[in-house]
């Protein structure tokens, strides 16, 4: 790497070096030492490619001149973008990190529409991209709603919400719209290569239920991980519940695993402490409250976590004919939602 300027003067034989000469050369270095006069380190692309690791075996290796330093920075930059080269564009740009997967707020509307807060999810379809948006979504349920290939509500079935990757690519764009997002019955799985939960192309944000007339069941959410059920119609009822568990299904969207549920225990004739754990997992029992002669009942509120059935066991610690229920009052997003 040398000066990419000229001399001001060639000296021959027997020249006189004057005043005037050595003031004009040291001049011409001093005006033309900075970048632009400096040599480049790409000579070819070999040369642009050429790198170093300054800290090969958590060793820090010191360079011994400019090209070096280059190199060792080329290195660096090489390792943030994981690209095969420092200088090739990188998948994802820091801008893109900034947005990386901010969960939206999901609120119930009406009976037909879901209102989506503004939101960042890192979606892995055609393209591998982050979707996002700024505003409120107005989102309508339905093939007659906001994406004609959404599901219609039936009755008392859990509906998921899916970026469509197929509205997505025809967009054409990063900055999606309610257009851009379907519900169907179709339950996500965890895809390890994506990251996410996914059916097919389509990545999975939501999970909501239907009631008895087929409308949005209401829910509370405040963009927190946690959703909470409004309606509580899924009491579980177990009379003369003993010492020998009883198996319960939580209720929960099809992606979850874990949850909130109220339990109580009615005293009927033993001291006797209600206790739940994952079912087949004979490793784990919490109770949850305690039944004393005296008392009619006792209850308490419990966070859970269900095997990959969504189910529970629940027990008394005490034979007898106490009798026990369980609802499940909201669930939580898993990893990767």
């Amino acid at each position: 790497m040398a000066g990419t300027f000229s001399r001001v003067k060639t000296w021959g034989s027997g020249d006189t070096l004057t005043a005037a000469d050595l003031n004009a050369e040291f001049d011409n270095v001093l005006n033309n030492s900075d970048p632009d006069g400096i040599d480049d380190a790409s000579a070819n692309a070999t040369a642009m490619q050429a790198t170093a690791d300054p800290y090969p075996a958590a060793s820090e290796s010191l360079a011994t001149d400019l090209r070096g330093e280059l190199q060792r920075i080329r290195y660096i930059i090489k390792q943030i973008t994981g690209e095969a080269n420092w200088y090739v564009d990188p998948d994802t740009t820091i801008v893109d990190l900034q947005r990386e997967t901010h969960r939206a707020k999901f609120v119930s509307t009406s009976d037909t529409v879901i209102t989506i807060g503004p939101g960042t999810y890192h979606h892995n379809g055609t393209t591998l991209q982050n979707v996002y948006w700024n505003s409120d979504i107005t989102f309508t349920v339905g093939s007659g709603g906001s994406n004609a290939a959404s599901e219609d509500l039936g009755a008392s079935e859990w509906h998921y919400i899916y970026l469509d990757d197929s509205a997505i690519v025809t967009q054409g764009a990063a900055l999606i719209d309610a257009g851009c997002f379907l519900n169907n019955t179709t339950a996500p799985t965890w895809s390890d290569t994506k990251h996410g939960w996914y059916s097919g192309s389509d990545r999975c944000i939501f999970g909501f239920y239907s009631d008895s007339d087929s409308d949005i069941r209401l829910f509370l959410h405040d963009g927190g991980d946690f959703v909470f059920n409004m309606d509580v119609s899924d009491t579980r009822g177990i009379a003369a519940l003993s010492t020998a568990s009883e198996v319960v299904t939580m209720f929960l969207p099809g992606f979850a695993t874990r949850g909130r549920a109220h339990f109580g225990s009615v005293y009927v004739d033993a001291d006797a402490a209600l206790r739940w754990r994952p079912k087949d997992n004979d490793n784990f029992v919490a109770t949850v409250c305690t039944t004393r002669a005296g008392g009619t009942r006792s209850n308490n509120t419990s966070n859970f976590i269900t095997n990959g059935s969504q189910q529970i066991e629940i027990d008394h610690d005490a034979a007898g004919t106490n009798n026990a229920y369980v609802f499940s009052e909201g669930w939580y997003f898993p990893t990767g939602m």
